[in-house]
């Protein structure tokens, strides 16, 4: 008889910053700007909701905050954030 193994992800520790998932990336860049800003991650996978939560566990060096903050800002992203027909269906702001 076999038995199922649960595969278990390693929790990302304060300094693994370069291993970081993407939404792990974002997650912690959000939470580092300030204390005001609590991102609301959307996922419906379980796993996704644990590597997201793990996000505040992670730590960004100030010269790797300052690189994201040159490259995402309201001067460097444009175009609308929904298309036309969502735009009318959601309260959102409009830069």
């Amino acid at each position: 008889m076999r038995t199922a193994r649960r595969r278990r992800r390693r929790r990302p520790s304060a300094s693994c910053w370069p291993r970081s998932t993407p939404a792990q990336l974002a997650l912690a860049w959000l939470l580092h700007k300030t204390r005001h800003i609590i991102p609301i991650p959307g996922t419906t996978r379980v796993d996704h909701l644990h590597e997201d939560l793990a996000a505040a566990g992670v730590r960004l060096p100030a010269g790797l905050v300052q690189r994201l903050e040159a490259l995402i800002n309201q001067n460097t992203v444009s175009g609308n954030r929904y298309g036309e027909q969502s735009n009318r269906e959601v309260d959102a702001e409009v830069f």
